[in-house]
């Protein structure tokens, strides 16, 4: 009788058609980008919730876990961990090691918000920077950046000095002794990083300041997950040309897009060298890609 039953429960998994079978996307949360990863996950979301159709159910988590940018690569292509992070689009023959070349879904989905950039840096070397507001100007500064970040190659590309032995937990500690001059962050990002700061009232934003450059931000899969990676680009196809995608965007970052509609305010713009011919951005309203 219980052999009988177990050849009845067999029978039953494997008549069970597969479009019924929920595909298990686990995406990855860094834990130093709340808002962004909040939106990020919410756009994944929708992404697997208007597919469903064409590519059935789903379940969607959340891994809050600290990893380094070589070992989140390595996992997400290892896929027992995580499934689906975001980060910025880098060919694959510009990735220095093999295994660590992921799969992107080449549709930037913050419209090139992350390529605007303000500077934190000490508030006695305030009085160098009046004045400054060209790419010759700021040269002589030097950037402190994270270690294995995009960033880097960026601004050393544009003729900068970058101090990129840090942590992102440690690069806050590193200005404040005076290891680097400026430090770049995000829109969303620098007001958190202030806050982080050991002794935050000797910190400042550089005033009405912002280095851009091209910078597409991606969802990436494992090397081998081509199912997953058509059904993220499908999903996102289907937002923008609804106009959820700039919906969803605009309500998470609107003080973002106030700041950059500002008066007055000075754009430094660099060269991306990563950005290749094929890449487009899809135009938002006040950004410019």
């Amino acid at each position: 009788m219980m052999l009988l039953t177990g050849r009845l429960t067999l029978l039953m998994l494997v008549l069970v058609p597969v479009s019924l079978i929920a595909d298990t996307v686990t995406y990855w949360d860094w834990g130093h980008s709340p808002k962004r990863d909040s939106y990020q996950y919410a756009l994944l979301q929708k992404v697997l919730e208007v597919t469903v159709a064409t590519h059935g159910p789903f379940s969607l988590s959340r891994v809050p876990q600290e990893l380094s940018t070589s070992r989140a690569r390595r996992e997400i292509n290892n896929g027992s961990l995580i499934r689906v992070r975001a980060g910025p689009y880098i060919p694959a023959e510009m990735v220095d090691d093999p295994a660590e070349v992921n799969r992107p879904v080449k549709t930037p989905i913050m419209f090139n918000l992350l390529g605007f950039q303000r500077l934190i840096l000490q508030r006695k070397d305030l009085p160098k920077l009046q004045g400054k507001g060209t790419l010759t100007d700021l040269k002589p500064f030097t950037i402190g950046l994270g270690k294995g970040w995009v960033d880097v190659d960026i601004y050393r590309h544009n003729g900068f000095t970058v101090n990129d032995g840090a942590h992102v937990t440690t690069l806050l500690a590193m200005l404040e002794q005076g290891r680097f001059d400026l430090m770049p962050a995000t829109l969303m990002d620098y007001t958190e990083a202030l806050a982080r700061a050991s002794e935050p009232e000797n910190l400042v934003m550089a005033p009405n300041l912002v280095i851009h450059y091209p910078f597409p931000w991606v969802f990436y899969v494992g090397i081998n997950d081509s199912s997953l990676s058509e059904r993220i680009a499908a999903g996102l196809d289907l937002l923008l040309a609804s106009g959820e995608l700039q919906e969803l965007f605009e309500a998470n970052f609107s003080d973002e897009l106030e700041f950059l509609n500002q008066k007055g305010l000075i754009t430094v713009t660099l060269e991306n060298p990563y950005l290749s011919d094929d890449f487009s951005f899809h135009k938002f309203p006040g950004l410019i890609p």
